[in-house]
């Protein structure tokens, strides 16, 4: 009776130990098919980068953006005479401010002036 108990102890070990073997290979299968599906994202996401990287150097060439300036903006060079005092810019942004009531038609709504550029401040 004990031999045939352990007989069959060992028939389930046994069948126990195939199942889990057959379990672990069938996930590592899974798994790998997994890994081949993320390097596979990796590497188009690696290009993707590239290319990204190259559109962006070729964008921020300082020729390039010397010439869209040139082209869309009304830039000058800084005179002299537009060089104002920190309070002298300050009476500006005050005296330019208005103030609309609350009831306003936007028939009179006028374009704001120019900015004063904070780069052409002079400090004292």
């Amino acid at each position: 009776m004990k031999q045939r108990s352990v007989m069959l102890l060992s028939i389930a070990l046994l069948a126990s130990m195939a199942y889990g073997v057959f379990h672990i290979k069938h996930r590592v299968k899974e798994l790998t098919k997994d890994a081949i599906a993320l390097n596979r994202q990796i590497a188009t996401d690696k290009e993707a980068i590239h290319v990204l990287e190259a559109e962006w150097a070729y964008l921020v060439q300082p020729l390039r953006i010397k010439m869209l300036a040139q082209q869309y903006m009304d830039l000058d060079v800084v005179k002299v005479s537009q060089v104002k005092k920190g309070q002298e810019v300050m009476a500006l942004a005050f005296a330019n401010a208005q103030e609309l009531p609350m009831d306003h038609d936007a028939s009179i709504i006028r374009p704001l002036p120019k900015p004063v550029l904070a780069s052409a401040l002079v400090y004292e």
